[in-house]
């Protein structure tokens, strides 16, 4: 089987680090709405200097994401799962040594295999889960698994259930065949993993 992960918002909990960057205090429980929401709560000119912080060469922030609290159990189960089946870590993750960090942080988190495959894309993941041949995508971004879907129309689909996916949930994921999910533990239980 050929499994593809997305990290951010998935495994890893981005959106706290990156209002920090932003210079904005946000509360633990707060959730973005919105995929696009620095756009909405801060300057371009913020959201442009925050960035060239985040790719910094010379800073780790991709490394030192949390997780979120399933994903320790989570990447155990992939690390017995990696010794029979493909597992890539596919990420939009921006900087030059995003890769690294990312392969760093899921080593930290628990990962657990000779060697970890990390694919960052700056387009779309569709062209990368096509290659692949991926038979399951689990994602948090609607917009992603509806290009996968073009690509694979018997991929098995699931979205991480997140604020910022709600408005995509109103409007139905079943014309789409796309399977919402609590957690990537609901999709590794789907699964039979």
């Amino acid at each position: 089987m050929k499994i593809i992960v997305d990290v951010d918002g998935v495994l890893a909990e981005f959106n706290h680090s990156f209002a920090s960057e932003l210079g904005l205090q946000v509360t633990q429980e707060w959730e973005p709405t919105r995929w696009h929401w620095p756009d909405e709560m801060a300057s371009p000119e913020a959201v442009k200097q925050a960035w060239e912080s985040v790719n910094d060469p010379k800073r780790s922030f991709w490394y030192g994401l949390p997780a979120y609290p399933e994903t320790r159990e989570a990447l155990e189960r992939f690390s017995v799962l990696s010794q029979s089946d493909d597992l890539y870590f596919v990420t939009s993750r921006s900087g030059d040594t995003a890769k690294c960090q990312t392969e760093d942080w899921l080593f930290t988190m628990g990962m657990v295999m000779d060697d970890i495959t990390v694919i960052t894309v700056e387009r779309g993941k569709a062209g990368i889960a096509h290659d692949i041949q991926a038979d399951v995508v689990v994602e948090d971004r609607p917009e992603n698994l509806i290009a996968i879907r073009k690509e694979l129309p018997n991929a098995r689909l699931y979205l991480v259930d997140r604020a910022w996916n709600k408005e995509f949930q109103k409007g139905g994921t079943t014309h789409h065949n796309i399977t919402v999910v609590n957690s990537i533990l609901d999709a590794l239980e789907l699964e039979n993993l």
